[in-house]
């Protein structure tokens, strides 16, 4: 089999469930969006198990592919038999046998047999090909397929599905991945099994065509290659067979493509494609070991005693009869030293090399390593100093200070002797100063900017007279270095400063609350009619700085919201959030009570073409009561339609008919308005034109 030429037969892909736009493929036939649909309508969709419904008895199914947003065709047959698919293919061969293909599934699930099933007939340029006869409800994909041949000089041709079975209860099917491939001969590659050789065993290989069929009575061949990059021609490979004469190591995969002539031999839509072989050529085995010794140590390999360090390389045949290669690295494990610095106290020893050692100095042993290899230690011992530390201390004056298991509140120097983490002796001493001058703090307060929100703050700005660090703690948290006291709301706070020395400064903090912010929504109408505005007044207390309207959508504004006009469509309670420079915030919101008042009125006489006010026909409407005027239709007595309005704003589209030349006499008019209240009435009758 060759390419399949029909691009457009597996529908496409898409996002959306259902394809937007219409595709234009069945006559007769109404394309929809909305689903399920009635008879008479068809759609391209890629899931109907995401539709928001189905009809009794539909099966829900995906399109017959891999693909996830692949797109099929489902129909709803007309109550009349007849065509349902058509398209055009191009780029065909003339003189060239084609098989075309196409999957076909019945929706109706198996509980309702006796409903009507889908009977397909294929047709090529208007000429029936093939039926398909009662497509079975068995909830399954069916395929169905028959091939034809091109006259000569035929280059497209134009294929249409119609449905025998009538509509009604039942005839519904989906349609996927239509097909049109080049058909020819089954092509085999003999011999049937590949070719797996080794280098040192290698001789020309042939590959022979064989044929089943007598399609082609003049057989054209163009052989090709792939070695891991594609498919591509040999060049001058154009008999029946191929021989591969490359010893090279590799995997070689051959196919031949094949035309009943040299033309459609060199066109993708006209051939086809034979089955694969392969020979592959093998590659060496090889084997890679690491191995590591003793500075005195060899191993035994390739029949010998090797010591020194390097690549060594040895030779074998396969079972396969391939050759096999170990490669062997050899590295020689360094000597290992340990050096080792010892700490001790003047007056300690260690135990080294089977003896005590107290003396400075190097010490030397040899052991046996992790890997059975000698390894030298190498011990420095040095003597740790007795240590002297000065400490000078300054406290507030009336602290004291705990030394050497005593309480010291006396200024001037004392002594002690410790053991330190060595165990080694270590002398301290301390001086001992007291502090004089209290400490002097200066604090700045920010109320909170709205009632009950924590925008409060406390900073510390000035501290003299302390020793650094100084700590900061508020409400008796843990003392730290933030000067800063931030997200308060309003209360009475406790504040402490201490410095380094113990020193200590302590107050309380008073942060109030502003005057509350708030709001008035003021409509002047609580009642009016549908389409009718209402006016809203802001009242506040203060300055506004944004207006939050809800809901969204029905108010057009940013700054200066107050008054406003609004058009609700319906009975709604709206609501205002406003926000005033500071950043508080109100709330307020007033009910809008809307009455449904619809006023239309239709003319039944105009004079077109006259000075006359009445010189066009139309409805009068108010245009704020209305969402669109979905069709308004003038037709004469036979049914001829006049003038046809769609789906417009009369707001700003004129709607009116002008009757330029028309005779004098009586017309009909129909008119389908949707209201903001979401109803949707329709008006008929006559009107007589006069001059």
């Amino acid at each position: 089999m060759g390419e399949n030429i029909f691009e457009n037969g597996d529908f496409g892909s898409g996002s959306a469930v259902v394809l937007q736009k219409d595709p234009k493929l069945a006559p007769g036939y109404t394309y929809t969006t909305n689903v399920p649909m009635d008879d008479g309508y068809y759609t391209i969709t890629n899931d109907m198990r995401r539709w928001p419904l189905l009809w009794a008895g539909w099966q829900g199914i995906k399109d017959n592919s891999d693909d996830p947003i692949g797109y099929m065709m489902v129909v709803n047959a007309s109550f009349q038999a007849g065509l349902f698919y058509i398209d055009t293919v191009y780029d065909l061969c003339e003189n060239t046998t084609y098989e075309f293909s196409i999957d076909v599934f019945n929706l109706m699930d198996k509980s309702y047999p006796n409903y009507i099933k889908p009977n397909l007939q294929f047709l090529i340029n208007g000429v029936n090909k093939y039926s398909t006869g009662n497509v079975p409800n068995n909830e399954k994909w069916n395929t169905y397929s028959f091939t034809f041949s091109t006259q000569p000089g035929q280059d497209s041709l134009i294929l249409s599905l119609r449905n025998n079975a009538p509509g009604g209860s039942g005839n519904d099917l989906a349609l996927d991945n239509i097909s049109f491939r080049p058909c020819g001969p089954k092509a085999f590659i003999n011999p049937r099994n590949p070719f797996e050789i080794c280098p040192r065993a290698f001789s020309p290989k042939v590959f022979m065509a064989s044929l089943q069929g007598n399609r082609y009575n003049t057989p054209q061949y163009q052989w090709q290659v792939n070695e891991g990059n594609g498919w591509t021609n040999i060049s001058g490979a154009n008999q029946d067979r191929y021989a591969h004469l490359n010893g090279n190591v590799g995997f070689y995969r051959y196919r031949y493509l094949l035309a009943n002539t040299a033309s459609n031999l060199i066109n993708e839509k006209c051939r086809v494609t034979s089955e694969e072989n392969y020979i592959e050529i093998k590659k060496p085995i090889l084997s890679f070991i690491d191995s590591t010794i003793c500075r005195e140590s060899s191993i035994f390999f390739n029949g010998k005693y090797i010591s020194m360090p390097g690549i060594y390389s040895d030779s074998f045949i396969s079972k396969e009869g391939c050759d096999s290669i170990v490669y062997i690295t050899l590295k020689k494990r360094p000597q290992q030293f340990g050096f080792f610095d010892s700490l001790i106290c003047p007056k300690d020893f260690i135990f080294f090399n089977n003896r005590k050692i107290n003396a400075e100095g190097y010490y030397l042993d040899t052991v046996i390593g992790t890997y059975g290899c000698d390894s030298i230690v190498r011990l420095r011992i040095l003597h740790r100093k007795n240590t002297f530390t000065n400490i000078d201390s300054t406290v507030c004056k009336g602290k004291r200070v705990f030394f050497n298991d005593k309480w010291v509140d006396q200024e001037g120097i004392y002594l002690d002797t410790l053991v330190d983490q060595f165990a080694c002796d270590s002398f301290l001493s301390l001086r001992l100063k007291f502090k004089q001058s209290p400490l002097k703090v200066q604090v700045e307060t920010t109320n909170p900017l709205c009632q009950g929100d924590s925008t409060g703050r406390i900073q510390v700005i000035a501290v003299k007279e302390g020793i650094n660090p100084i700590l900061y703690s508020l409400d008796n948290a843990n003392f730290d270095t933030s000067l800063v006291f931030s997200n308060l709301p309003a209360n009475t706070y406790y504040l402490q400063v201490k410095d380094d020395v113990a020193c200590l400064w302590d107050s309380t903090i008073q942060l109030n609350n502003p005057p509350e912010f708030r709001i008035g929504l003021q409509p002047k109408k609580s009642t009016i009619e549908l389409g009718e505005f209402v006016t809203f007044k802001v009242s506040s207390n203060d300055s506004i700085a944004n207006y939050f309207w809800s809901p969204d959508g029905l108010f057009n504004c940013q700054l200066s919201c107050s008054p406003i006009d609004v058009y609700p469509p319906q009975s709604i309670q709206v609501k205002l959030e406003a926000e005033s420079i500071d950043g508080c915030r109100s709330k307020d919101s007033a009910y809008i009570n809307i009455v449904v008042k619809q006023h239309v009125f239709i003319p039944n006489a105009f004079t077109p073409g006259s000075s006359e006010p009445n010189n066009t026909f139309g409805p009068k409407l108010r245009p704020h009561q209305i969402k669109k005027v979905e069709r308004f239709i003038i037709f004469n007595r036979y049914g001829q339609i006049l003038h046809d309005i769609k789906d417009v704003d009369p707001r700003f589209h004129d709607i009116s008919w002008k009757a330029k030349n028309t005779p004098l006499g009586v017309y009909g008019y129909l008119l389908r308005v949707h209201f903001l209240s979401g109803e949707v009435k329709e008006y008929s009758g006559n009107v007589h034109l006069i001059r």
